[in-house]
């Protein structure tokens, strides 16, 4: 035990600790596939789920972003088929009103 609190006063870990924290930092630098080829391991399993759970918070705030900006662009083609209805209005008055005057002339 003194020896665990010499370690700790010099800035160390005690020796647990410390191999805790370098099978931690082990696992973090893993590959996907190799944590869930040793996923029988509980240190293991832990750090997959942290992986999920960090990917869904980050699809999870890329999907309200599209979804923002898929709404906009919704409300931008929205208006965009209002001034093209209005532009067809427009066309098919102008073009009775040049035609309606022809048909009578001749």
């Amino acid at each position: 035990m003194a020896r665990d609190d010499a370690i700790v006063a010099e800035g160390g870990l005690a020796q647990p600790e410390a191999r805790q924290a370098q099978a931690q930092s082990d696992r973090e630098r893993m590959s996907d596939q190799a944590l869930i080829r040793t996923a029988g391991d509980p240190g293991n399993h832990m750090e997959l789920q942290r992986r999920l759970r960090v990917a869904v918070q980050e699809l999870t705030a890329q999907i309200v972003t599209f979804r923002k900006s898929s709404d906009a662009a919704a409300k931008r083609l929205e208006w965009l088929t209002y001034v093209l209805v209005l532009m067809t209005a427009v066309l098919v008055a102008l073009t009775v009103i040049l035609v309606v005057p022809a048909l009578h002339k001749g």
